[in-house]
């Protein structure tokens, strides 16, 4: 199976090459839509395909990661919680191992044992909700100050905490050995190569995802337009009935607090289809999965994949050893855990017994193939480069549009600096009228675009954008449930402002561009594509500025209820805050939960219409510099037609140097014809 994205990774690379060389070769000073390219570029040229692993605490999701990149011993796996960080892995010919504490310090590994201490929990501590906790003891927080968070400990744990396990754990931890980071750099398998895979911590058994898992599905990179992450697989058990009452919850939990952004890039794969009350009801299971995950919550049916990661593993450790399947030693191997190993000596008998079942010859050959099918990585992976195949395509459409755009710009200047040196032997009264021609257009063409702008700004006005934001301001003033669904759903909310924000200056951009490019069909300037999506992002950063919002002072935490409350539903993220350093006694209110409701929802609209008009404040500042950078970029073009049309009038009063420019300009022209018709 071809690697899609490694293909396409070349494909950027070669038309990147060629776009720069020809720029460089024909001094083209105008920057055109360069700086987009380079932006839509990145993560080919710089970048990896990024997949996120993410699924409920002890839902096999480490020996999935370690099937899916056929290494079997890559993360820690037992029958517990394994994984309390996030771990980055990436393809590297040499094998290395980084880890970033919380105190900001990185250490590096040569061995993966000694990495697996920092990826995992250990397992006298599986009780305990070790990324919480861990998130208090970075905050400075004791373990007496923990413990009274152990009530929202519990609930989001979904048992009870330990007090005297919970004050060993906190005696043995602090920044400077808990784990934030973990990146792997191994050999991977060719079909993953080019790709980073995010094994993320697992999801507390309560539902509801960590914010920092939150946050990396839906960041951007550093330029604002590229997912951070590509792709997610949402991995469950097949094992767990799906009719189960606290499975559907979980899982509508998860699933329907991402937005949509987010669930147009999810794979749903199921572990353990290997599982005999699984196989025994398959079609009765494979149909509730239909009526839960795609009639219920909108997932994509083509992206739901059954799996069985250990057979996997085992088929292929099997190959590589030439095991006797119909024979399987009782006695596991030493690279082997001994459950595991009864496990798949059990998947071997299962086998053999289904296709005995099936009225088939029961050998090595048959058994493997059962295993094989019910293993079904082959389906996942080409189904994950299929999905590479259609989204980064688009990305490298979009790069060979702008180039393509850019390169015609020119060899349309070009054709016109041909025919003005073709035309005009020696005729200085007609060169002067050309230049003069050119000059008056360049003014016009300011002018217009000026006003155009000014008709654009009127557009964008504060009642459209509140039509604009409406939909979600609905959904912020309808919110509804208990506290843990309101918060998950303001959090989603958030997240579409941030993604409305950019669509808006996106069609500002569109819009602007549109604008240009009529204004220029009725003009005889040739001139570049002006980079509007450019000028808008830095439009933003133009205005955006450092202020003063207070000083420093003494850190307590904050007396009365909404300060306590705070405490609660966040385990102490928030609720803290900067008073004047007086003796003040702190009170214990008791929490009504009706009153916290309505206090969460009235208090969550009002910062959200804060953010709304701080918004519209900060669009109208964008638009002034939008409006600046516009014309600052058309002065520049017009200056450049002026220059160029300057020079061709010295050349053509000399009929040597007009000849040798003309015969330049006809080779540059062909040139450009051949690279834009070769960049496919």
């Amino acid at each position: 199976m071809e690697n899609e994205f490694v293909k396409l990774q070349q494909k950027v690379r070669d038309a990147i090459q060629q776009y720069y060389e020809l720029r460089e070769e024909l001094n083209i000073k105008s920057p055109g839509q360069s700086r987009s390219i380079e932006v839509l570029a990145r993560p080919f040229l710089h970048g990896h395909f990024t997949l996120a692993i993410i699924g409920k605490m002890s839902s096999g999701k480490s020996t999935f990661v370690n099937a899916l990149l056929e290494k079997n011993d890559l993360l820690a796996t037992g029958f517990g919680q394994t994984t309390c960080t996030l771990t980055e892995i990436i393809h590297s010919e040499e094998e290395r191992y980084e880890v970033l504490f919380a105190d900001d310090t990185i250490k590096l590994f040569t061995s993966i044992q000694e990495l697996q201490k920092h990826m995992a929990i250990p397992e006298q501590y599986s009780d305990l909700p070790i990324k919480q906790i861990n998130d208090l003891i970075v905050q400075g927080k004791k373990a007496s100050d923990i413990w009274e968070f152990h009530d929202a400990l519990k609930e989001k744990n979904g048992k009870p905490i330990d007090k005297d396990l919970l004050n060993k754990y906190c005696n043995h931890h602090s920044a400077s050995n808990i784990s934030q980071k973990v990146r792997v750099y191994t050999q991977l398998p060719q079909n993953y190569q080019g790709w980073k895979i995010v094994d993320t911590p697992g999801i507390a058994a309560k539902g509801g995802m960590e914010d920092e898992t939150y946050k990396l599905l839906n960041s951007k990179d550093e330029s604002g337009r590229n997912n951070t992450v590509d792709a997610i697989i949402f991995v469950n058990s097949a094992a767990t009935q799906i009719e189960d009452s606290t499975f559907h919850r979980f899982v509508k939990e998860t699933i329907e607090s991402l937005n949509d952004s987010v669930r147009e890039r999810l794979f749903l794969v199921r572990t353990h289809g290997a599982d005999r009350a699984y196989r025994n009801n398959k079609s009765q299971q494979d149909s509730e999965a239909q009526k839960l995950f795609v009639e219920g919550l909108r997932i994509n049916k083509e992206r739901i994949h059954v799996v069985d990661s250990l057979c996997d593993i085992f088929i292929r450790y099997a190959e590589e050893h030439k095991l006797d399947l119909k024979e399987i030693s009782r006695k596991a191997p030493a690279d082997w855990d001994d459950k595991l190993w009864q496990s798949a000596r059990d998947i071997c008998r299962d086998a053999a017994d289904e296709v005995d079942g099936k009225g088939r010859e029961v050998n090595f050959e048959s058994i493997n193939n059962e295993i094989c099918s019910w293993a079904n990585f082959d389906s996942l992976t080409e189904s994950l480069n299929k999905f590479v195949k259609k989204e980064k395509e688009q990305s490298f459409k979009k790069i060979q549009k702008l180039i393509k755009q850019d390169l015609t710009a020119v060899r349309k200047r070009l054709k016109k600096n041909i025919k003005t040196l073709s035309k005009n032997k020696g005729d200085l009264a007609g060169l002067q009228k050309e230049l003069d021609d050119v000059k008056a257009e360049g003014e016009k063409l300011k002018n217009e675009m000026n006003n155009r702008l000014s008709s654009i700004r009127k557009d964008f006005n504060r009642d459209s954008v509140n039509k604009f934001f409406q939909p979600i301001s609905d959904k912020v003033y309808n919110l509804s449930g208990d506290l843990q669904k309101m918060s998950s759903d303001m959090r989603k909310y958030i997240t579409e402002v941030e993604e409305q924000k950019k669509s808006l200056l996106d069609n500002l951009a569109d819009l602007l561009s549109s604008t240009l490019q009529a204004l220029l069909e009725n003009s005889n300037i040739a001139m570049p594509i002006i980079d509007f999506q450019a000028i808008a992002d830095t439009a933003t950063q133009e205005a955006t500025h450092e202020e003063i919002v207070g000083y420093e002072k003494k850190v307590v935490k904050a007396s009365g209820f909404w300060g306590r409350f705070k405490r609660f539903i966040t385990l102490g993220g928030l609720g803290y805050e900067e008073i004047d350093d007086k003796n003040k006694p702190l009170k214990r209110l008791s929490v009504n939960p009706r009153e916290a409701i309505d206090n969460f929802r009235n208090q969550v609209q009002i910062e959200f219409e804060k953010g709304l008009k701080a918004f519209k404040e900060q669009l109208g500042r964008d638009i002034d510099v939008i409006g600046r950078l516009t014309q600052e970029e058309l002065d520049s073009e017009v200056k450049i037609n002026i220059q160029i049309t300057e020079e061709l009038t010295k050349k053509c009063q000399n009929e040597e140097e007009r000849q040798k420019e003309l015969h330049k300009l006809n080779l540059q022209f062909d040139k450009i014809r051949e690279i834009i018709n070769s960049i496919k």
